[in-house]
């Protein structure tokens, strides 16, 4: 079914120096389904990727946390903190923030 997606282009300029969207490599225009098809798994890379920036501030900012809170308390382990840290939503979201300015920062 997707054999046919890889020879697809977003976005072509012809002989007459018209943009067209969708074109095949033939030069035909791509149908609707696989138009439909392309848009949904573009969207759902990018997201993916979005949310795995995300995750990797929440992750940092989690690790960060607990290592603050070993070295400064030092009567919880480093993992139980850390799972801890993982449930606050303050790290969370902060964390989710961080990541995605580290994924703006690289663009």
């Amino acid at each position: 079914m997707f054999k046919n997606f890889k020879d697809i282009r977003f976005e072509r300029t012809n002989e007459n120096g018209e943009t067209v969207y969708f074109v095949k490599s033939d030069g035909m225009q791509a149908n609707l389904f696989e138009r439909i098809c392309l848009i949904t798994i573009s969207l759902t890379l990018g997201l993916l990727y979005v949310a795995f920036r995300m995750l990797i501030g929440a992750l940092f900012l989690a690790i960060l946390a607990a290592i603050l809170n070993r070295f400064l308390k030092g009567d919880t382990s480093f993992l139980s903190y850390f799972l801890l840290a993982l449930t606050d939503v303050h790290i969370i979201l902060f964390g989710c923030i961080i990541g995605l300015g580290l994924w703006f920062s690289d663009m």
